[in-house]
């Protein structure tokens, strides 16, 4: 399992995955191992950076490819690309039970495009253009929690939207991690499957910059 979020605004976005490692053994019994990996991919080839990501279990992960985007089309074919990997490399008793999806955040002429894949019916989860709601598509799914989710999706949307001109962009990067934090240790405390340690990603229209667990330097957030 896997807990991924995403988090938008109209100057920068953020994605989030946790760093838990599982795997199926034998009788479809499911175990998480002692070892944390990092499950966000990302580019930064111009015109079109972008940052992925795979929920499901580990070995799912590692088939996000460096994929070079040209147009926004193009995470259609992202997630094609992965769920055919998945399912070419992978024997199918180890993912056909497991609920596994992509997700892509990409920047193309001052716009952000994102999408979410399920690989496993290759069904379209959401899909936008200039995203406003923040979303928690893995992790938190069971129905049975969806108030937490609709919680957390909502504070994190606070958090990282410019609500007034008080906050500074680095505030509400900090504010929205702060979020993140508790939101995926709460998520490891109902799930075995889910890690509190998490990667996250930033993805900035000013100067079109990705870092990985760290702050955009030379942008709006100084």
């Amino acid at each position: 399992m896997t807990m991924v979020a995403l988090a938008f605004s109209p100057d920068f976005c953020i994605v989030a995955a946790d760093k838990a490692v599982g795997e199926i053994v034998q009788n479809g019994r499911k175990v998480l191992l002692p070892i944390q990996a990092v499950k966000i991919k990302y580019s930064t080839t111009e015109p079109m950076p972008y940052i992925a990501t795979a929920a499901g279990f580990s070995q799912a992960v590692e088939h996000v490819s460096n994929y070079d985007m040209k147009l926004p089309g193009d995470i259609i074919q992202l997630g094609d690309s992965l769920a055919l990997e998945m399912k070419t490399t992978m024997p199918q008793a180890a993912w056909v039970n497991e609920y596994t999806s992509s997700f892509v955040l990409a920047l193309y002429d001052n716009k952000f495009y994102t999408r979410g894949f399920y690989l496993n019916d290759e069904v379209v989860l959401f899909q936008s253009d200039n995203p406003i709601s923040s979303v928690i598509p893995a992790g938190l799914s069971d129905p049975n929690l969806a108030a937490r989710k609709a919680h957390w999706e909502r504070n994190l949307t606070e958090a990282i939207t410019p609500q007034d001109s008080t906050r500074t962009p680095l505030e509400r990067l900090n504010d929205t991690l702060a979020v993140m934090t508790d939101a995926f240790s709460e998520c490891a405390s109902i799930n075995n499957f889910v890690s509190s340690s998490f990667d996250y990603c930033v993805l900035t229209k000013d100067g079109e910059k990705i870092t990985l667990n760290s702050v955009p330097t030379g942008t709006i957030f100084g």
